[in-house]
C-alpha cells in the first residue's frame, strides 16, 4: 500500500501557503513542495491532499494529513454557518475540494501532528511538514 503524507505552511501577511507532499511505495519515495496563494491554511492543505489524491488515483494508497478541518469536510462536512461573503466562498470552496476527494476514491486519514517521538509516522509528517515550509520558501525566492 501506497501512502502519502501532507501538510501546509501558511503565510497570512502574504497569502501565500507552502504544500508538501511525502509519497512512500515501499522502497520508493518521492516529495513535492511547491506554493499557492490562499486564503486560510485550511484551502492550503486540502490542497495538497487534494494534489496527493490525484498523483495516487487508481491505486491502492492513503493520505495523511494532521489538518482536524480538512478531515471534517472529508467525513461530515462543517456545520458552521458562514457569516460574511468571503467565509461563505471559503466554505464553498471547501465543499468542492471535498467532493472532488472523495471522488477520486482514495483514502484519507488522520496523522498526530508534530510528535517528538521518533517513528516511520511522525518522520514522514515531520518531512511533509518541512517540504510545507520549503515550498513556502520557495515563492520568496522569486
Amino acid at each position: 500500500m501506497i501512502k502519502a503524507y501532507v501538510d501546509a505552511s501558511f503565510d497570512e501577511a502574504k497569502k501565500v501557503c507552502g504544500i508538501g507532499i511525502f509519497i512512500q511505495d515501499g522502497v520508493k519515495q518521492r516529495t513535492i513542495s511547491n506554493w499557492m496563494h490562499a486564503d486560510s491554511v485550511n484551502f492550503g492543505e486540502m490542497w495538497a491532499i487534494y494534489t496527493a489524491c490525484i498523483l495516487l488515483h487508481g491505486r491502492d494508497a492513503t493520505v495523511y494529513t494532521d489538518s482536524q478541518t480538512a478531515l471534517q469536510y472529508l467525513t461530515q462536512g462543517v456545520k458552521d454557518k458562514p457569516r460574511t461573503r468571503e467565509q461563505y466562498i471559503r466554505h464553498r470552496q471547501m465543499q468542492v475540494l471535498a467532493y472532488k476527494i472523495k471522488k477520486l476514491g482514495v483514502a484519507v486519514d488522520k496523522v498526530k501532528a508534530h510528535q517528538k517521538a521518533c517513528n516511520k509516522t511522525n518522520t514522514s509528517n515531520g518531512l511533509a511538514d518541512m517540504l510545507a515550509k520549503m515550498g513556502r520558501a520557495k515563492f520568496y525566492e522569486k
